[in-house]
């Protein structure tokens, strides 16, 4: 049982890591990753108060 819980918690990381690379690529190919953290903080901010 735990060798299939093991299994499927590496699965799990793969998949999380495979996401944050899609996340990553697409900020760069959007020229996201250029923000500073003035206007990353102004992003956050308007996102908060939209909710």
């Amino acid at each position: 049982m735990a060798n299939r819980e093991d299994t499927l918690a590496t699965f799990r990381r793969v998949r999380a890591i495979q996401a944050v690379d899609e996340l990553q690529k697409q900020s760069v190919e959007n020229g996201l990753d250029k923000m500073d953290l003035e206007e990353v903080n102004r992003e956050i901010q308007a996102v908060r108060m939209s909710i």
